[in-house]
């Protein structure tokens, strides 16, 4: 369940903001421990001892050692670097998010409208004259912030000064519940919400965005404005490219709760049942978390120092990025001249690379001739390291067209970063073979003559040479 049904629900079903969490409580480990996390995928990622069980929905923080996790009942959590430790709220509303503009200007929305602000010093309540959840903040500096939530159109802003709600537009009724927040400045504000809502707002005024999906969506991040990603249900993630959203391969089905990433080739998303997928510019990878736990945030200070957190009390420390392995081909070839004829007899070749970070190991090289197995060999690479392999079975050449395919690890022994470069192909079209036809046969004929002739005068000279 993720952190906005965890939270609106009551509110469906009995009309009041009474949080039920049915999520399940599962024991933590002893105070004072910490534990890695068996990974398989070269990450390193270490559960983090948080002395609390209530369920963590936020993260952010101004520097490595000053990160802020917020969550249920009023939780806020403060980590200086070596350990986390409580701080008092003031309020035992929900917290549901959290955002900052420096370690003194640090804003908490939540429950019953609940907006806290810490100075540096300690956490005091904000005046905001709303009772809507308030599900998601984000400013681009301590005097131009937003706060989102539930219930047709909860936009506010505030100014350094004080909280207002955003005036509507003329189009703005269609405006929907929302659950996050983001922009790229204050004039460039990305707001997504149920069934693929997404808005932006322009300085002036909200306009619809067409999202191309009716999933929900459930937290919104950039790198720049036509760098922007939208995660949801199902495994959603959308892609904004500054013109139009497009649908992302996540590579889950889980529900993705939170984004955040350093680059746009260092994104992160998190989600339900410990899942966490990595975006390098290329592909989604999974990677492992070695939780269960339904992850609700996730923030870092750079792509080697990122925090998630997430349901009783989970907070995971995620110190290095996964180095994969990254299998493709570098060419295709035969062992004979690429302009052979018909009844050839021809070996495939392939020079197979391993272009990632990481060894691979016992996976399969298969090459085709127009979709039947010619030949298959398992190979292992280390990391920046090919190999040219020939087919054991050779070829007759025939006539036609025919299509030769390499392929590398189809059945995914290997987890790469980039899964769509294992296939090369080429076209082969044998010629026909030589015949003496045509001017050729003039040449050979004219040829013979030319020869006869030679040799009947010469037969001609001798026997003169012998009558004398």
């Amino acid at each position: 369940m993720t952190k906005r049904l965890a939270v609106l629900l009551p509110l469906v079903v009995l009309g009041a903001l009474a949080l039920v969490l049915s999520l399940e409580i599962v024991p933590l480990p002893p105070a004072g421990t910490v534990e890695a996390s068996p990974n398989g995928d070269g990450s390193s990622c270490t559960l983090m001892t948080t002395g609390t069980t209530n369920h963590l929905y936020d993260v952010w923080g101004s520097s490595s050692s000053d990160v802020f996790a917020v969550g249920s009942y009023g939780t806020v959590l403060h980590y200086d670097g070596n350990s986390w430790a409580p701080m008092s709220s003031g309020t035992t509303n929900h917290l549901l998010s959290v955002w900052g503009s420096s370690s003194t200007d640090v804003f908490a929305v939540g429950s019953d409208g609940t907006v806290l602000h810490y100075d540096g010093s300690s956490w005091t309540p904000m005046d905001i004259y709303t009772t809507s959840p308030l599900l998601g903040i984000w400013g681009s500096c301590s005097c131009d912030v937003f706060a989102v939530g539930w219930g047709w159109g909860t936009v506010f802003h505030y100014d350094g000064r004080s909280w207002t709600r955003l005036a509507k537009h003329v189009i703005f009724d269609w405006l929907r519940d929302l659950t996050n927040v983001w922009g790229s400045c204050s004039c460039d504000v990305f707001a997504v919400g149920p069934s693929g809502t997404i808005h932006h707002y322009d300085g002036s005024c909200w306009s619809d965005m067409v999202s191309y999906t009716t999933n929900g969506l459930y937290d919104v991040w950039g790198s720049s404005s036509s760098d922007v990603f939208a995660v949801g249900s199902y495994g959603t993630i959308l892609h904004y490219d500054g013109s139009s959203w497009a649908r992302m391969t996540s590579g889950t089905t889980h529900s993705l709760v939170s984004v955040w990433g350093s680059s746009s080739t260092d994104v992160f998303a998190v989600g339900d049942n410990g899942t966490i997928v990595y975006y390098d510019g290329s592909s989604w990878i999974p990677m492992s978390s070695g939780s269960t736990y339904d992850l609700y945030g996730v923030w870092g200070s750079s792509s080697t120092d990122v925090f998630a957190v997430g349901s009783d009390g989970t907070i995971l420390h995620l110190l290095s990025v996964a180095h994969l392995p990254d299998l493709s081909f570098e060419k295709v070839g035969f062992d004979v001249p690429e302009l052979f004829e018909e009844g050839d007899v021809i070996h495939f070749g392939a020079t197979v690379v391993n272009q990632g970070d990481e060894d691979a190991h016992d996976f399969w090289v298969e090459v085709y001739l127009d979709e039947r197995l010619n030949d298959s060999q398992t190979v292992s690479l280390m990391a920046g390291q090919s190999v040219t392999l020939w087919s054991e079975n050779p070829w007759t050449a025939t006539g036609g067209s025919h299509i030769l395919e390499w392929r590398v690890d189809t059945t995914n022994v290997v987890a790469e970063s980039d899964e769509n470069n294992n296939q090369m192909n080429r076209i082969i079209v044998p010629t026909v073979a030589s015949s003496p036809s045509g001017w050729m046969g003039v040449a050979i004929a004219l040829g013979v003559v030319v020869v006869g002739l030679v040799v009947y005068i010469g037969v001609s000279r001798r026997k003169r040479a012998a009558g004398q």
